[in-house]
């Protein structure tokens, strides 16, 4: 069996919610391709796309990164809000598990810019 890594599953996930969003537009008369990028930019993703490693050096390092992008810097707050509300919810936990756990929850986006995201959608209709 093939294993996919997290690059192509979140790729899969946005492509699967760019589908979503295409099919419940589908009844508007007409919906830019910059309207369909905005609202993929806001949709919440099934995980963040992280290993267990990612996380912890983002969560442990988070007062660092201060001079990260935009997105970056949100994911990274979103990922330390996770690992705090885990922490609190499982004191007795390792903290590698914890990680690993925060790694794995759901995200409040896909946190990729605009251009990422046309990028990606774009690899994926296989024009040139």
């Amino acid at each position: 069996m093939e294993k996919t890594t997290l690059l192509q599953q979140r790729n899969d996930d946005l492509r699967a919610a760019y589908k979503r969003i295409v099919k419940a537009s589908a009844n508007m008369k007409y919906v830019s391709r910059a309207t369909i990028i905005a609202l993929l930019m806001e949709q919440p993703a099934p995980r963040f796309y992280l290993l267990p490693y990612q996380a912890r050096m983002y969560i442990v390092n988070h007062y660092r990164m201060v001079n990260s992008g935009r997105r970056k810097q949100k994911m990274i707050e979103d990922l330390v809000e996770n690992y705090e509300r885990l922490r609190n919810e499982y004191p007795g936990a390792a903290r590698g598990t914890l990680y690993c756990m925060a790694a794995e929850q759901p995200a409040k986006s896909f946190y990729l810019s605009k251009h990422r995201i046309e990028e990606i959608l774009f690899d994926y209709s296989g024009r040139n």
